[in-house]
């Protein structure tokens, strides 16, 4: 009975940790769409940079987006009120460099969790 119950608590305490692990992670960086500069069908990542303000990316109409790999994936609502907090709350005037976990379907991220990435606290 004392084998059955450990089993059984092992298990829940087990399986959490196994899905928490199976959500898909993504690292970029985070702009405003509309800062978003392409040539030929690719991001140009320099001119992104430099089309960028932290002031535009504000508003309240701004969608974000991850270019990562010279992909640009948008994200969910959910993703873009993180996105916002994130960028009132880092006063940096260039595109953050974030991992985001979640969801891929259809070029657009369902996010669970954003984090800047830019500066490595050692």
């Amino acid at each position: 009975m004392k084998a059955l119950l450990l089993s059984l608590i092992l298990m829940f305490i087990v399986i959490p940790a196994k899905a928490d692990n199976a959500i898909p992670s993504f690292t970029g960086y985070l702009v405003d769409r509309d800062a978003v500069r392409m040539t030929n069908k690719n991001i140009d990542m320099k001119s992104t940079q430099a089309a960028y303000s932290r002031q535009l990316a504000l508003r309240s109409d701004a969608v974000f987006a991850l270019v990562s790999n010279g992909k640009l994936y948008e994200l969910d609502t959910a993703g873009n009120k993180l996105a916002k907090s994130l960028i009132t709350n880092s006063h940096n005037d260039q595109p953050l460099f974030v991992m985001i976990r979640g969801q891929l379907a259809d070029e657009k991220i369902a996010v669970e969790q954003l984090s800047d990435i830019s500066v490595q606290n050692f």
